[in-house]
């Protein structure tokens, strides 16, 4: 009975760690590039959101933006449209990653009721952890009210 515990309670424990797996490092960016793997997410949140039209634009991107810059910008990506997702209200979501000579620059806009009053309140992780990976690689996160309604968030990934 004792034995039949113990590897119970172990093979729950395993299953618990394999799935907090693709929370730390998405499975899709071990064999995709940023753009294909923000791709293929996008057809996930199409699939769960039906009525939200998603769009992507992507520019010109390094050959290789290494390890940190992908995870970061797919991970703020990923955050910025899950808020919009959950508070916005929006009919359409765009999405448009680019660079220039001196950083990674990625947009995310949606015609959402925008932002509330006090959306920077304590408790809100989610644009604490935008603004915490941006800071990693020197750059930053701006978060705003659209003159034409809705939200955008924008980072921008300094090149070290």
């Amino acid at each position: 009975e004792t034995s039949a515990l113990i590897a119970d309670t172990a093979a729950k424990l395993y299953a618990a760690m394999h799935a907090l797996i693709p929370r730390l490092r998405p499975i899709a960016l071990d064999n995709l590039d940023l753009a294909e793997a923000v791709r293929e997410r996008i057809g996930e949140w199409r699939q769960a959101h039906p009525e939200i039209a998603f769009s992507l634009d992507v520019g010109t991107l390094p050959a290789e933006l290494g390890e940190s810059y992908t995870l970061a910008a797919y991970r703020i990506l990923q955050e910025a449209v899950t808020n919009a997702l959950r508070h916005a209200s929006a009919n359409r979501i765009a999405i448009r990653i680019d660079s220039d000579e001196r950083a990674l620059v990625l947009d995310v806009t949606d015609d959402g009721r925008g932002l509330a009053h006090d959306w920077q309140r304590r408790g809100h992780f989610g644009a604490r952890g935008m603004q915490e990976r941006a800071r990693a690689l020197g750059g930053d996160v701006a978060i705003e009210n659209r003159d034409e309604g809705g939200t955008r968030v924008r980072a921008r990934l300094p090149w070290t």
